[in-house]
């Protein structure tokens, strides 16, 4: 999906960001999908979750699941 068809809903990110723009956006889609998109790309190609999926991906970040290691 491309950004300008993403509902006109806000993107919003995690208050943990902070100053960082490694942080990803996600916007609830006008079908109950959730979009996920890198910062500041604009026009850039929009990762599109149902619910079930949202919900395990996060649930896989809480978890540390996907936390890079040094």
């Amino acid at each position: 999906m491309r950004a300008e068809q993403a509902s006109q809903s806000p993107w919003i990110k995690s208050r943990h960001c902070g100053a960082s723009s490694t942080c990803v956006e996600v916007r609830r889609l006008p079908d109950g999908m959730v979009g996920v998109r890198g910062e500041h790309v604009s026009g850039a190609t929009i990762l599109v979750l149902d619910e079930t999926s949202w919900r395990a991906f996060t649930d896989r970040i809480k978890s540390g699941a996907h936390d890079l290691t040094a």
